[in-house]
């Protein structure tokens, strides 16, 4: 089972009541030495986490296939896990983030408020670099669908 797969089941809107438990996660501690300060997100945990933007490397082959995933989202709930995807790519490759500390990072108490904001967040951004993988490609890149 993949990265993906076992985090899509454990990071779940969470209906407990009380507080997950969890020693707080140091963002700054956790940076790999390739850290790139991009769009800061502020997760579960409260903290804002920084998802890198793509660089201006002509090739990075990993970022522009989440781009294209993205392109190939027929609804809100594709959309969303395109977006999980995204995120979870992002923040691998900024911090030093076992799959545990992963589902702490993104587990939300259902009707968690902080849950949309995160997501519109998100989605912003992942907007903002299919745009720019536009503008630099020079090719025409839709945008993943958000329907509701």
């Amino acid at each position: 089972m993949g990265l993906f797969s076992q985090l899509l089941q454990k990071a779940v809107l969470s209906t407990d009541s009380p507080p997950i438990s969890k020693p707080a996660l140091d963002e700054v501690s956790m940076r790999h030495p390739s850290f790139v300060k991009g769009k800061g997100i502020r997760l579960a945990d409260g903290q804002t986490w920084w998802l890198p933007e793509r660089s201006s490397d002509p090739v990075d082959d990993e970022y522009d296939a989440v781009l294209d995933l993205l392109t190939q989202c027929e609804d809100h709930a594709e959309t969303l896990r395109a977006e999980l995807a995204m995120t979870i790519f992002l923040l691998k490759r900024n911090y030093d983030l076992a799959l545990d500390e992963l589902c702490f990072l993104l587990k939300y108490r259902e009707n968690d408020s902080a849950l949309a904001k995160m997501q519109e967040e998100v989605h912003a951004f992942a907007l903002e670099q299919l745009r720019t993988a536009q503008e630099r490609h020079g090719r025409d890149v839709q945008s993943p669908g958000r329907q509701a």
